[in-house]
């Protein structure tokens, strides 16, 4: 099977069990609106929304993207029955399945985010001075979540273990990814980018890479037990 018409084969098939699963998306979305009517309610209890500064703004926001990014990548592994990754397994190899899995999630966490930011201008406003700037942390940071936990959920769910515990394993890697884009992030909010911009978003990008890089590569091990 060539493996870019596999993909996207896969991705198709995905993409369109996605949708017809409406109450799972419909979850998520769910998920982000109850999240920011809580930071939103928590705020103005406070009465510190009208205030509220670009800091804590990213703060919140990133907040809920990380989960938000984590329930979507670990529900897509979760749906899995072990008959169905068995017709997987004879129908595919490893590499086919796991990257079109990663840049599925990746779409989904994406639009996810999108819409956690138009709900955030919507109630909390826009702070940002550079909206290019904001889309592009946007996406290399969502992305890079979405990269590193379906990867993590990838080896804990075909290796028998509990997806918990996957969360486990995925916050502490993704610490490092969070500093770099909380950093690149903060640009958005300045009349003018930083003299170490162009390094922090090739620092980010690496951290993009590397997990899809071992998924790549380690996977296929587990993919024949």
């Amino acid at each position: 099977m060539n493996l870019a018409k596999g993909v996207i084969q896969f991705m198709l098939l995905e993409l369109k069990l996605e949708f017809r699963l409406k109450y799972a998306i419909a979850a998520l979305l769910m998920y982000v609106l109850s999240t920011v009517y809580l930071v939103y309610f928590s705020l103005e209890f406070q009465g510190v929304r009208e205030d509220l500064l670009p800091t804590i703004w990213s703060i919140f926001f990133w907040l809920i993207v990380l989960f938000t990014t984590v329930n979507a990548t670990f529900r897509s592994f979760s749906k899995e029955s072990h008959g169905r990754m068995l017709f997987y397994y004879n129908l595919m190899p490893a590499r086919v399945f796991i990257l079109a899995k990663i840049l599925v999630n990746a779409l989904i966490s994406l639009f996810l985010s999108v819409l956690t930011t138009l709900i955030f201008w919507l109630i909390l406003g826009n702070p940002s001075q550079n909206i290019w700037v904001y889309f592009l942390a946007l996406t290399i940071g969502t992305v890079g979540y979405s990269f590193l936990f379906t990867y993590i959920s990838a080896i804990a769910a075909k290796a028998g273990s509990n997806l918990s515990l996957s969360v486990i394993l995925g916050f502490p890697l993704a610490i490092p990814l969070l500093t770099i884009i909380v950093k690149l992030f903060g640009e958005a909010f300045k009349p003018e980018l930083s003299l170490n911009f162009d390094n922090n978003v090739w620092i980010a990008l690496g951290f993009n890479f590397i997990p899809l890089l071992l998924a790549l590569i380690l996977f296929p091990y587990l993919w024949r037990d």
